[in-house]
């Protein structure tokens, strides 16, 4: 199989060849049709891991086999799944002997922002400690989201979503709270223009949509 290659370091600027030598850790980025197919992480020159896209749907386990004769320490199996216009990223993350050890998850915007991100454990329990979401607006904000939720730890019920108003006052003097109740979604759905399945998201821990 012929393979496009580039060099990236972790935060996805493209490296020379030459510039590898002064990385202490970067990514060989395969790519298939213009289709990432892999990334193999280095760390001071040695493989240590690799993600690995499934575009076609293939067994876990199969895909796991297909890389045990290299040296790598684990590999993340990536995945996507479409909610509308909104992208599912879940990443299965395996020790290279075949065991699951968490999955990440994140729901990215038709723009690329990522709104919701958490972590699951193996046998499929949310880390709410892990759960946060995002709400953005570039013409309001260019550099900050509007606001962001956290969770309660222990029941992934809401603790608040707080609207920060940076954009008015970088002390976040003008910030104010919402919380999950009738009222409050009514006012969410005032400020953003968003839909009712959109601020109900906002409202839950849940990284994967209902919509």
């Amino acid at each position: 199989m012929i393979y496009d290659i580039k060099y990236k370091d972790v935060i996805g600027n493209d490296l020379t060849i030459q510039q590898l030598k002064n990385c202490e850790e970067y990514l060989k980025v395969f790519y298939i049709q213009e289709k990432e197919h892999k990334e193999e992480i280095y760390y001071r020159g040695d493989l240590m891991g690799i993600n690995h896209y499934n575009q076609e749907n293939e067994e876990h386990q199969d895909i796991i086999k297909s890389y045990q004769l290299n040296k790598e320490q684990w590999i993340n199996i990536v995945e996507y799944e479409l909610f509308l216009d909104y992208k599912l990223e879940r990443k299965y993350h395996y020790r290279i002997e075949g065991n699951l050890t968490g999955i990440d998850l994140a729901l990215i915007a038709p723009n690329n922002d990522i709104i919701g991100h958490g972590y699951k454990e193996a046998d499929g329990r949310y880390d709410y400690s892990q759960t946060k979401k995002y709400y953005w607006d570039r013409a309001i904000n260019t550099k900050r989201e509007l606001f962001d939720c956290t969770y309660r730890e222990d029941t992934g019920t809401l603790l608040e979503l707080y609207w920060n108003n940076f954009h008015i006052d970088e002390d976040g003097q003008e910030s104010f709270v919402l919380l999950n109740t009738k009222e409050d979604i009514q006012e969410l759905r005032t400020l953003t223009g968003m839909t009712e399945a959109l601020a109900t998201y906002y409202m839950h821990a849940d990284i994967v949509p209902a919509f």
